[in-house]
């Protein structure tokens, strides 16, 4: 498993932080994520295989 930190904009509640972890968590892939409201972040833990699928398709994090 791997983990990526990615910044998320836009979000100014609670409300906004539950959506965009659920969306991310809701991702092909995604084992778990843990979204920081204060900070504007997101860190991703994600399956190796994805990072396989993607880099076959030329699609690196």
């Amino acid at each position: 498993m791997e983990t990526v930190t990615i910044q998320v904009k836009g979000m100014s509640c609670e409300g906004c932080q539950a959506a965009v972890q659920k969306a991310i968590g809701s991702l092909e892939g995604v084992v778990s994520a843990q979204v920081d409201l204060q900070g504007g972040s997101a860190a991703v833990d994600f399956d190796d295989l994805l990072r396989l699928r993607c880099a076959d398709r030329s699609e690196l994090f």
